[in-house]
């Protein structure tokens, strides 16, 4: 007979954990179940299985593989993403969000958070609820994908788009983050096959971000200036100083309550580099001066994505800036619809009102399809109905917000982006462009391998036009007019009036 090892037992592990993690894991019944049995079993000498050295490192992995799971899961607890709560769930997001957990702890607790071994084990967990949330889900992306492939052999995207092809998954296997980093891996092969290819730069450079907006004509935040390490201003101080000189002299930033502060060179969100102060006087506070210097230093990484060491270093390569705007809708908080565009035309919005939109709603992370229904889903991936978001389609504002975000796409010729659009209820026609995302990490749940499949999909059967041009995608200018002119062919149902006006009438 052979001897038992007398090593440790998942219960063992399991009496380490933090107590709150502990209780956590009781509360799900299967879960607490299993961990029961377990002990039991390890308690009893007549029943206790022999174990080696494979079964220790194995109850190690599967530890290790639970403890993740629950992370995960409690990070996505309701109210876990409000800075004010104090459970678990928000607990661990703030840990998460504050850099505390080891770089790889962190890519690997967002990749396994989408991967398809979690949302097999959300199925098993959730039971019949979970999985019809997938279903309707599968069910809207077959209704789309005809479309969407067409809209693919339609579409025209640039040289630097068409190599993620190259590194692109099988449209069966493929993830949103496998996708992402196929995007990041061609990136960087370009970049270091031809130096001048920088078309990351509208979304990496803010700046140049905005710059692209306004030469096509798509309606956007305004702003003040933009001052930048190469033009003129290497020392943050100097960008400083000019900045104050310009709102100095400016009567519209004299009026406003609020301004809007952003780094050029930072998208990544948890570095926290667009903020808002009061007027003018608040950027001229010793603090906000401090802030920028701190921030005109700082070479960004995405520390929590698995894209993140192989974007980092084209992130790097931009020039520090500064830019000042005027804020959307004074001192209200702005609603804010992000869009997924894959091959010109929007696959959903995800619902990120930032605070309460006017007093409308104060839930975010809802869904709104195409074809004007609404899901949210809880922290088990169950579908809810989301009646508190209806009026982004009730008052008319999706057919503004779907005209901007896929606008944005034509001007860029991209293949697949997420662009952020400003509603201010009650009035779509003031609907305006915030940003774009070529790496978004927002939670689309069920949606996300589905999204994934469309944009491998149109890579794989590369019926695109490839337009081969010198002129990076931040640098396209198809004129003022062009949104309102050729891409709206003067609808006056997506339009502002003024826009109208100026460029139509």
């Amino acid at each position: 007979m052979r001897r038992d090892s007398g090593l440790p037992t998942l219960s063992t592990f399991f009496r380490f954990l933090p107590i709150g993690v502990r209780r956590f894991v009781l509360k799900q019944g299967w879960l607490g179940a299993y961990i029961d049995r377990h002990e039991a079993s390890a308690t009893d000498s007549s029943t206790r299985p022999r174990r080696s050295l494979l079964t220790y490192c194995c109850g190690c992995c599967g530890v290790f593989v639970l403890i993740i799971m629950i992370l995960v899961n409690l990070s996505q607890q309701p109210g876990a993403q409000d800075p004010k709560s104090r459970t678990i769930g928000a607990r661990v997001y703030q840990f998460y969000r504050g850099g505390a957990m080891p770089m790889w702890l962190m890519i690997g607790i967002n990749e396994f958070g989408q991967s398809r071994r979690y949302t097999s084990f959300l199925e098993v967990k959730g039971g019949s609820a979970v999985s019809q949330a997938r279903m309707e889900a599968e069910a809207y992306y077959e209704s789309q994908f005809p479309l969407f492939m067409e809209a693919a052999s339609k579409w025209t995207i640039t040289r630097s788009m068409a190599t993620v092809a190259k590194f692109a998954p099988q449209p069966k296997v493929a993830t949103w983050y496998g996708m992402v980093k196929a995007r990041a891996k061609a990136y960087a092969d370009n970049k270091k096959k031809h130096p001048t290819w920088d078309d990351y730069r509208i979304e990496k450079d803010k700046c140049d971000m905005y710059e692209f907006m306004a030469a096509n004509g798509l309606p956007c935040g305004k702003w003040t200036g933009i001052w930048r390490s190469d033009k003129g201003y290497p020392d943050p101080a100097q960008a400083i100083d000019a900045a104050n000189a310009a709102l100095d002299a400016d009567k519209t930033a004299a009026k406003s309550e609020l301004l809007v502060v952003k780094m050029c060179h930072c998208s990544m969100g948890h570095y926290d580099t667009s903020w808002v102060v009061p007027g003018i006087q608040g950027f001229k506070a010793q603090k906000t001066r401090d802030r920028i210097t701190g921030f005109y230093k700082l070479k960004p990484t995405d520390r929590t994505r698995s894209w993140g060491p192989i974007f980092d270093p084209l992130t790097q390569s931009i020039p520090p800036g500064l830019m000042v705007q005027y804020p959307f809708s004074g001192k209200l908080e702005p609603a804010e619809l992000k869009i997924e565009v894959i091959w010109g035309r929007a696959y959903l919005a995800l619902v990120d009102t930032s605070g309460y939109a006017f007093g409308k709603c104060k839930n975010e992370g809802a869904l709104i399809l195409r074809d004007g229904s609404i899901v949210s889903y809880d922290s088990a991936w169950a579908a809810q109905p989301e009646p508190c978001s209806e009026w982004f389609v009730s008052e008319g504002h999706m057919k503004y917000a779907w005209a901007l975000a896929e606008g944005f796409a034509k001007a860029a010729m991209i293949d697949a982006v997420r662009v952020d659009i400003f509603i201010w209820p009650g009035h779509p026609e003031r609907a305006v462009i915030n940003e774009c995302s070529l790496s978004s990490g927002a939670m689309y749940k069920w949606h996300f391998h589905l999204l994934a499949q469309l944009w491998a999909e149109g890579h794989k059967r590369q019926e695109y036009a490839v337009y081969d041009s010198e002129v990076p995608m931040q640098k396209i200018a198809n004129g003022k007019g062009w949104y309102a002119k050729e891409f709206a062919k003067c609808k006056r149902d997506i339009l502002h009036p003024d826009l109208y006006k100026q460029y139509c009438a």
